[in-house]
């Protein structure tokens, strides 16, 4: 996994503008995804893993695909006692807050009952959980590409999502592209005032473009040669004893 050297294609987008102007909290969303990486990367120990699941989960509705990759992409690479460590540093956590804060749960969940997703909601739910298998072909890709794959899938397949939901994605794509598609939604401001339930062209673009990819380098990947054997050439023959030259014998 690499990281994204344009920066400037995350400055510059939409759902850069609308966190702005918004106050929205997508930084925690940012963190947990740089934690993540991280202990991927081994550069730091698994235990904060934990904690990047805590950081994605404030925004469940859309984190929750890099959550199950992560964890699984964990499990793959450390084994089993790094997603143990992992549910004990987030545990602990958790059992701390409650311990400052014990009725926290409870409001949070009547803050989601009561919630009302007006004309931003850009949610293409149910239909769009059909990004889920696409998002888990089996083809040949490497791990950036299923990322933003998993990521693009996390938005269409969410009951709820806005504009500035699509920051992560934008930051885990490096294609100028999507800094103008970014942009489609707002544009739309001109023809309904429901302009932001359009940002599901942002997610759709990323998906059918990284599946395209993926399509495209396996058919024009090479089947695997195999090292041609060569066999030694067989010794001339022996050639026969004619009647001018007769046979080999003991003198």
């Amino acid at each position: 996994m690499r990281g994204n050297r344009r920066w400037w294609i995350v400055a510059f987008s939409a759902p850069m503008l609308f966190n702005a102007w918004w106050g929205q909290i997508e930084i925690f969303s940012l963190i947990g995804l740089i934690l993540g990486l991280l202990v991927l990367q081994q550069k730091v120990h698994s235990g904060w893993m934990g904690i990047a699941w805590l950081l994605l989960g404030i925004k469940i509705q859309t984190n929750y695909g890099l959550i199950f990759l992560f964890t699984y992409w964990l499990w793959r690479q450390q084994g089993l006692k790094a997603i143990l460590l992992s549910i004990l540093s987030g545990g602990s956590i958790i059992g701390l807050t409650l311990m400052i804060w014990p009725g926290w749960p409870t409001q949070l969940m009547s803050v989601y009952g009561t919630t009302q997703f007006g004309y931003s909601n850009a949610s293409l739910w149910p239909f769009g959980l059909i990004a889920w298998p696409i998002a888990l072909i089996p083809l040949r890709m490497d791990s950036n590409r299923r990322l933003r794959m998993i990521a693009a899938a996390s938005l269409l397949g969410s009951p709820y999502f806005t504009l500035h939901h699509c920051l992560i994605l934008m930051i885990l794509s490096d294609s100028p592209w999507l800094l103008l598609i970014s942009w489609l939604p707002i544009v739309m401001i001109f023809q309904t005032r429901d302009w932001a339930m359009y940002a599901w062209i942002i997610p759709l673009s990323v998906l059918v473009v990284e599946i395209f990819k993926s399509a495209n380098l396996t058919s024009h990947t090479p089947p695997p040669t195999h090292p041609r054997t060569t066999t030694p050439n067989p010794p001339p023959p022996t050639p026969l004893p004619t009647e001018s030259q007769p046979p080999p014998g003991p003198t």
